[in-house]
């Protein structure tokens, strides 16, 4: 890159290339190469009214800077003091100036040359040289550069590429290092512009991450709160329970409230329960209750299901514990299970 960069702003050549429209509207150039040697300018060659597709191979190697001076510029000459808005909307009303590049040229102390383009005809022709294979390094509109040499004996092409390089004393050598600086500054404006590019990316990406993070840990804590309120539900069922068999005096041994909380301690958190009776009624004794039996109503998996009857069997005042019914339509099915509690 630095290799680069050295040879756009120090090359010992530079082509100066005017750009202009032929009657026929053909895209042609004035181009003149010239040389630094031992601090003088010479001019090595001069190439009049080239098609622009019929540019040499050997060109290539040294970088070009345009004047673009073609159909598509627009001329104008105006006092001094009118400013470039003024100028524009003269020419084109309510234009955006975003959309057009402006170049002014001093005449005299009175007057000044306003040349103005469209930006995506610079990138155009900026673009057709590049593609072709050429280094463009400076861009000017209209006879900028002869204006800013003031010297009759060199033409238009000359002009533009002596304007370019420090080769003298005065204006021409104050506006090369004019240009050089303007390079330096858009080589360091690209590199700000790509660390902060690369800045806000990073940026983006560990907002992506924490945004889905807090999201995923804000759906798990509504499902806990959800299946804490059911486990309340089932809780106060359990204490309803619990009271009607005090009432009856079928209270075992151990008490209910604890054969419920140690079994609602083995509930996976992907099973749903729908009901929880304790010594549920005989289906044809009302008001006969079937001591130390458990129903569950509820649905889960099949593999769920399975790991849960398992780990209930172990547990101590557990005698047995057996499917009463389980239908599954997709990937979880609704159960019925029930669980024998040991006699006292």
């Amino acid at each position: 890159m630095f290799a680069k960069l050295k040879y756009l702003l120090y090359a010992p050549k530079i082509h100066g290339a005017e750009l202009f429209s032929s009657p026929e509207g053909e895209l042609r150039i004035n181009l003149t190469t010239v040389e630094r040697v031992k601090g003088e300018f010479q001019q090595l060659n001069n190439f009049p009214a080239i098609p622009i597709h019929e540019m040499l191979d050997v060109w290539r190697h040294t970088p070009f800077s345009i004047s673009i001076n073609t159909a598509q510029l627009i001329k104008r000459k105006v006092a001094v003091d009118v400013p470039k808005e003024q100028t524009l909307d003269s020419v084109l009303p309510n234009a955006d100036m975003q959309h057009f590049y402006i170049e002014e040229v001093p005449i005299s102390d009175a007057e000044k040359w306003v040349f103005i383009i469209r930006n995506e005809k610079i990138k155009e022709y900026i673009s057709l040289f590049e593609e072709m294979g050429f280094d463009v390094v400076n861009i000017m509109l209209g006879t900028t550069a002869q204006n800013y040499i003031a010297d009759s004996s060199l033409s238009k092409a000359s002009a533009i590429a002596y304007w370019h390089k420090p080769i003298g004393e005065g204006l021409a050598k104050n506006k090369a290092n004019e240009a050089k600086h303007k390079q330096l500054f858009k080589y360091g404006v690209r590199g700000t512009g790509i660390v902060f590019f690369i800045s806000l990316l990073i940026n983006f990406l560990l907002f992506i991450y924490y945004t889905e993070a807090t999201n995923q840990l804000s759906s798990e804590l509504l499902t806990y709160q959800a299946e804490r309120q059911e486990m309340n539900v089932l809780v106060e069922e359990i204490n309803k329970q619990q009271s009607l068999l005090n009432e009856v005096g079928e209270q075992n041994k151990y008490e209910l409230s604890y054969y419920a909380d140690r079994i609602a301690e083995t509930i996976p958190t992907s099973l749903s329960l729908q009901q929880w009776v304790i010594q549920p009624e005989y289906p044809k004794q009302k008001g006969v209750f079937r001591k130390g039996v458990l129903l569950i109503k509820g649905n889960a998996s099949a593999k769920l299901l399975s790991a849960w009857i398992k780990e209930l069997s172990a547990i101590d005042f557990i005698e047995s514990v057996s499917i009463e019914g389980f239908k599954q339509e997709s990937k979880v099915g609704d159960f019925e299970i029930k669980v024998l509690i040991h006699d006292s």
